[in-house]
């Protein structure tokens, strides 16, 4: 089951440019762990855990609005498969983050760079939100 399925109520705030990809096990060690230790340095990077039908659910990110958005729909949403690691960032606009989050190319534009961008990794059962707006 993918992240549409699995929590519909998500995709309903994704804007139509928003990109959203799948990664592997493998992709998403080498690429997006490292990037999520990094922010996590940070001072503005929050983290609760939540238990929601018996199942263990992480928040994590500075995004606070859209990571409360997460947890009220989840709490509501009916039985979790899994225990699952959520991670939303808002405004970032560190180039440098963006490209090895999305591994773009250098030439790639600040714009483009900053649209929403969802990922999602099944077997770490973990999905990532960047720069997704709230209404």
């Amino acid at each position: 089951m993918d992240i549409k399925e699995q929590f519909p109520f998500l995709f309903s705030k994704l804007p139509d440019a928003a990109i959203i990809v799948s990664l592997t096990s493998e992709e998403w060690e080498n690429r997006i762990n490292p990037v999520l230790f990094e922010l996590g340095r940070r001072n503005d990077i929050r983290r609760s855990d939540i238990s929601v039908h018996g199942r263990k659910i992480c928040l994590i990110g500075n995004d606070q609005l859209f990571l409360d958005f997460i947890h009220e729909n989840i709490a509501a949403s009916g039985e979790i498969g899994a225990d699952s690691f959520f991670y939303a960032f808002g405004g970032l606009t560190d180039l440098s983050i963006l490209r090895r989050f999305k591994e773009y190319p250098d030439e790639t534009s600040r714009s483009e760079l900053e649209n929403p961008w969802v990922a999602e990794c099944p077997d770490e059962k973990s999905f990532i939100f960047v720069n997704v707006p709230i209404p």
